[in-house]
């Protein structure tokens, strides 16, 4: 499955990436040295790069052949050991994986997919990985530029992106997300960069 949008490849790496830094460190704080990770829907890799500083183990997955091409094509210039990139969805990994990562990262994935997608999503993240880590748009947002101009990307980024990104908001973000799955809040931080919500869940033990 290959899911290419206009911005994917190098457009993504130069403009839309770096703005993300900020969040991204704020994800590297959350977590415990020597870990094992999985980035689900990684981009161009600029999260697994800065998180392999201090993990065992970092793998990045995207369903964009071009976003995961632009990553391994960085990973040759500037080698970090422990990362690797692979073009596969979340149930691929699951059949090929034989252990649990430590974490699971989703950043502003869950309001690109359809309404129905996100929760099976959600819990089939959730069973590779002890924790997930979700970071995507807050809602409601801050009254401001920001989060017009927020808008105004998504808008920027095609009409199907743009009324997910509407249902996600409408559904209450992460908060009602979350609220329709069998995951439990273990840590919550609003407004990370200010327009953001991150949260950390852990599946009941019921449901691994």
């Amino acid at each position: 499955m290959n899911k290419s949008h206009w911005y994917d490849g190098w457009f993504y790496d130069r403009w839309i990436a770096p703005n993300q830094d900020e969040l991204f460190r704020r994800i590297g704080d959350l977590m415990r040295p020597r870990s094992t990770v999985v980035d689900v829907g990684c981009g161009t890799g600029r999260l697994p790069f800065l998180l392999s500083r201090f993990s065992s183990e970092v793998v990045g997955i995207d369903l964009s052949l071009k976003n995961i091409r632009r990553a391994q094509q960085n990973l040759s210039r500037r080698p970090h050991p422990g990362v690797s990139f692979e073009h596969k969805t979340v149930r691929d990994l699951l059949a090929d994986r034989e252990s649990r990562f430590n974490y699971a990262v989703l950043t502003y994935v869950l309001h690109e997919v359809t309404e129905s997608e996100r929760v099976s999503l959600l819990h089939d993240v959730a069973r590779l990985a002890e924790e997930v880590i979700v970071g995507d748009f807050a809602v409601p947002g801050a009254p401001g530029w920001r989060s017009l101009l927020d808008e105004a990307v998504e808008f920027a980024a095609g009409r199907e992106h743009y009324m997910n990104y509407r249902s996600f908001v409408a559904g209450g973000g992460i908060q009602g997300l979350v609220a329709r799955t069998s995951l439990n809040v273990v840590e919550e931080i609003r407004d990370a960069t200010r327009t953001s919500h991150l949260v950390i869940l852990r599946q009941t033990e019921a449901r691994r």
